[in-house]
């Protein structure tokens, strides 16, 4: 069951007014989504607008209490059976829809309610009685809320355009500049713009006179030592099954295919259960050593899949329509490549009636790529000496005049050295961030740099200490996870805001994800549970391939696209100029394109960050 996931909502303290506000974001949506029929909900100091398509599934109201609920849930039937026959329930019968079947179930389990929702969602409450207004955001993160508080009340929604159209100031926060250079978007709650946060993943924020957010996840990874690999395998390929099933009987489905693992398997048990040839599509970026359109044309062949190739090129970027487009899409900068799927949108909307989107595997894996290494514990007198060595090396001023091989040396060096000095915890931190303090120092103007470097970089080493996980690599993961994976969430919650059409992700499914975390940690390297789960399928060229991610080809940024990189980071004047220090961009734009030092993914950061700031208008206080 899918609904809209649009929405914004605020909430008066007594004797405030924020008509205003309501009335600007109300008119920004009418604009927006011109053609959409809106519908708007009052009560006292309670008001709320979303669209109006599925409104009867979105909202249920009590004598004291109105509930909404926006997004998508697998397990309906479930949920409405436990209500439904609960014994203690106050309410007869079945729910008459979504909303209803979370409001009870809520009453009968509390906030353990939402660790039994397998969905994709944001629950709004609002009790009449109390004026206290809660919003829960489903496991994964994929539905984001904002939120912005004042002295007049709060005022959230699903969308940043919409919060900043209602007349909230347009100013970057320093913090989040930082962390989005640091994790490639910026972690919840904190958001790039000033005074705006976000509801994190698992938690819950509850307002009446100030919001405080709390977290409802439990765990559950206690890995059962009495089964053998069998028991996990075969598990790990039942829940996979259910994860995606539901997805084939979709109106015309179609799916990506990549080649890679999670693609292919997803596109041989679609063509398996439809038993007739399946819609399948693939970006190619034409990177001079970008796989993937080779392995999804070879898939495609052996599946006999109906597949389209969609096309990204260098000159869709300097297209100003179509980047700026892109930038004005996306409610936050991010480092993932939103100009791929932005295009892979576009243009398979023209090509297929429904898109279902075989992707985002990593957020229901905690799969692993970054961490194994930083696990390894070294010997306390090689740490000390690494330590030693790499702050002194790192007082060398490297990002100057041009690149040599000594440079090259020494920069690879710094980082490795680093790694090894650090505890268990902290190569967690370091192991997921881009910009890492030696860039920062390097790159950062020096008062933007003395701001930041006050406030410890704790947030991956945070979550590695906090999360109620017993063991270190599901710590690990659940770190890179989240750290990681919302560059590509941050973009879903944007596109769905703006297509109004929902791109699936089969992997999203609570019972997969936690089962995944009582996996032995050997099965879950590099998805080599998943090879041994689905080894009688045919896939083994998809198998055997290197894991190769979905990327722009940054190579293009210090070739055909170095005069534009140029322009924008060097020529074109904003605000956000003083924070960084323009001679070592310049260094990077060279060295890159001089093929001496891959700054491809942090000259992308950049260049994100400031068209961002000037299609949305934000800038340095």
């Amino acid at each position: 069951m899918i609904t809209s996931s649009i929405f914004y909502f605020d909430t008066c303290k007594i004797n405030s007014d924020s008509s205003e506000q309501f009335q600007k974001a109300l008119q920004r949506a009418s604009e927006k989504y011109e053609y959409k029929s809106i519908y708007v909900a009052s009560e006292e100091n309670f008001r709320l607008f979303c669209l109006k398509e599925s409104i009867d599934k979105t909202l249920f109201e009590t004598s004291n209490e109105i509930v909404f609920f926006f997004g998508s849930i697998k397990n309906l039937d479930e949920i409405n059976l436990i209500v439904s026959s609960h014994k203690d329930s106050n309410i007869i019968g079945a729910p008459s829809n979504i909303s209803e079947a979370i409001y009870r179930l809520f009453q009968i389990h509390g906030k353990n309610a939402f660790n039994l929702i397998n969905g994709l969602f944001t629950f709004i409450s609002y009790n009449k009685l109390t004026r206290k207004s809660e919003i829960y955001i489903d496991r994964f993160g994929i539905n984001f809320c904002y939120y912005y508080s004042n002295d007049s009340g709060i005022f959230c929604s699903s969308s940043m355009d919409l919060l900043l159209s209602s007349g909230i100031k347009r100013e970057f926060s320093l913090d989040g500049i930082d962390d989005y250079l640091s994790y490639r978007v910026t972690q919840p709650p904190l958001t790039i713009v000033k005074g705006i946060f976000k509801v994190p993943q698992g938690h819950y924020l509850e307002y009446i006179n100030e919001p405080i957010l709390f977290s409802y996840l439990k765990f559950n990874d206690k890995i059962d030592a009495e089964n053998d690999d069998q028991f996990f395998i075969d598990r790990f390929a039942d829940d996979f099954k259910n994860a995606v099933n539901d997805s084939f009987d979709m109106p015309n489905p179609c799916f990506t295919l990549s080649g890679g693992v999670d693609s292919s398997i997803i596109a041989k048990l679609a063509s398996e259960h439809l038993k007739t040839p399946i819609d399948t599509f693939n970006l190619s970026v034409g990177k001079k050593n970008y796989q993937d359109e080779f392995f999804s044309n070879k898939i495609a062949k052996e599946l006999n899949t109906n597949h389209k190739t969609i096309n990204l090129s260098s000159n869709d970027l300097i297209n100003e329509e179509f980047f700026n487009f892109c930038l004005d899409l996306i409610d936050e900068p991010t480092v993932n490549s939103y100009p791929n799927e932005i295009k892979l949108n576009l243009e398979a909307s023209n090509l297929f009636d429904t898109t279902v989107y075989g992707s985002m595997a990593a957020t229901a894996y905690f799969e692993g790529y970054f961490w194994k290494d930083a696990l390894e514990e070294k010997r306390y007198l090689f740490s000390k000496i690494y330590k030693y060595v790499s702050v002194k090396i790192q007082k060398i001023n490297l990002f100057n005049g041009r690149m040599s091989l000594l440079k090259k040396i020494l920069l690879r060096l710094i980082a490795s050295l680093k790694l090894r000095s650090l505890t268990k915890s902290e190569k967690i931190e370091e192991a997921n961030r881009l910009f890492t303090d030696y860039f920062k120092k390097e790159l950062y103007s020096e008062h933007f740099y003395d701001e930041v470097s006050k406030k410890p970089k704790r947030k991956a080493i945070d979550l590695f200490n906090n999360p109620k996980l017993s063991n270190d690599v599901n710590k690990a993961m659940y770190a890179e996870h989240y750290c990681m994976s919302l560059a590509r969430t941050s973009l879903f919650n944007s596109m769905h805001q703006k297509f109004l059409h929902f791109f699936y992700y089969p992997y999203l499914d609570v019972k997969f994800a936690e089962h995944n975390l009582q996996n032995p940690a050997y099965l879950k390297l590099e998805k080599i549970i998943a090879k041994k789960a689905f080894a009688s399928k045919g896939l083994d060229s998809s198998f055997s391939r290197q894991r190769q991610g979905m990327s722009i080809s940054y190579e293009w940024l210090g070739d055909e696209l170095k005069d534009w990189t140029e322009e924008i980071l060097l020529n074109t004047n904003h605000s956000v100029d003083k924070l960084f220090n323009k001679k070592s961009i310049k260094f990077m734009i060279e060295a890159h394109a001089e093929k001496k030092y891959d700054f491809g993914a942090y000259l992308w950061a950049l260049v994100t960050l400031k068209k961002w700031a000037i299609i949305k208008n934000i800038s340095l206080d």
